[in-house]
């Protein structure tokens, strides 16, 4: 913990700095994911990468390798448009675990054009 006042400015600084970076939108993807282990199930996400890099991540976590990215979004603000994605579901009454929502692939993708029109407005 910083001790003199010119560390805690420096801290405060710092720390300011930090917070500003998180809350500055960032441009991205929402990304719908599926396994085949279940149907009935997707995985909706932002990244800020390429979405083909981001299922990368997923196929590690699998032996099989058979996550697949069925449709992604840009958007311009990745945490304002996956709140808003999560908003749309969860209002839809679909059962929301973390960021898994039982519903199928097809029909969140097609979604991601409601998702589309909100953020327009």
């Amino acid at each position: 913990m910083p001790k003199t006042n010119e560390e805690k400015k420096k801290y405060r600084k710092e720390k300011q700095f930090a917070s500003d970076r998180r809350a500055a939108p960032k441009k991205g993807f929402i990304y719908v994911v599926s396994n085949p282990a279940w149907t009935e199930w997707s995985k909706i996400g932002l990244c800020t990468q390429a979405p083909t890099s981001r299922l990368l991540n997923y196929q590690t976590m699998s032996p099989l390798r058979d996550y697949k990215m069925e449709k992604y979004l840009p958007v311009d603000d990745v945490r304002k448009g996956e709140a808003k994605m999560f908003d749309i579901l969860v209002e839809a009454g679909y059962e929301k675990q973390h960021e898994w929502f039982k519903i199928k692939p097809a029909d969140a993708c097609n979604l991601l054009y409601v998702l589309r029109e909100a953020l327009l407005k």
